[in-house]
């Protein structure tokens, strides 16, 4: 339906055309352009229902099989675009104070966030109907300008917990080195969308379409103007792919 492709163009481009309405401690974008998030989902919910009901509509009484395809087969022209934001990169950002927990038993690091949930409009989890199961962030860098040479050899995994970011293997040196740059420090996490469930934007993953790279967390210091800062980039992790769990 053409009122449908409007309506989700309209919800991009609020954002775009006034970004102050958009920008708060989490953001999401599409293809670099903000968006309000839950908007997309409503706008994809309602467009798979009703694509759903036609597809499993009745013939009317007296109507002929070939003439009830045909109805059918227009009707569902109207939401062939229910699944046109799938591949599109989607980046969600976090930022802000936060408090950071050490726990010098296990050599984690936890870094707590105000919000309720981390990226609670996307599903983070290994099995993307299951919410109690972490899924497991890889790390393929940390840099030398912020950590040892023995953190950077035993670079461990990353796991998001509710509003807790769970860092792996830091040692309390570097963990102290964190913990005094609190008030800057944001999350980035890109990949490229792969559907939705139950209300929740999941990535692609790479096990099933290769053509994809796989989701990406980035950690970064905060510039002075409250804005992710690229050049200070400090941990670098990949979502892992469900098979290879």
């Amino acid at each position: 339906m053409i009122f449908n492709q409007y309506l989700l163009t309209a919800v991009i481009l609020i954002c775009f055309v006034f970004p102050g309405s958009c920008f708060s401690e989490e953001n999401y974008s599409i293809d670099g352009e903000s968006v309000l998030m839950y908007k997309i989902i409503d706008w994809w919910e309602a467009c798979s229902s009703n694509r759903k009901q036609i597809f499993y509509m009745e013939p009317d009484k007296f109507e002929n099989h070939e003439r009830f395809e045909l109805r059918r087969k227009k009707a569902l022209e109207q939401y062939k675009d229910c699944d046109r934001l799938k591949g599109k990169v989607l980046e969600y950002t976090i930022k802000g104070d936060i408090q950071v927990e050490y726990q010098k038993e296990n050599k984690e690091l936890h870094m707590i966030f105000d919000e309720e949930d981390i990226g609670s409009m996307l599903y983070l989890n290994s099995n993307i109907l299951n919410k109690s199961a972490s899924r497991v962030f890889k790390c393929i860098r940390l840099y030398e300008k912020h950590f040892s040479p023995s953190e950077i050899s035993n670079c461990g995994y990353l796991k998001i917990h509710n509003n807790t970011l769970i860092v792996m293997d830091i040692s309390p040196d570097d963990a102290e080195k964190i913990k005094k740059n609190t008030s800057a420090i944001g999350v980035l996490i890109k990949g490229h969308i792969g559907g939705m469930e139950k209300s929740r934007i999941f990535f692609q993953d790479t096990g099933n379409s290769p053509e994809y790279p796989p989701a990406s967390l980035s950690i970064y210091y905060l510039n002075t103007s409250g804005y992710v800062n690229t050049d200070e980039v400090f941990m670098e992790y990949l979502l892992e792919s469900k098979n290879s769990e």
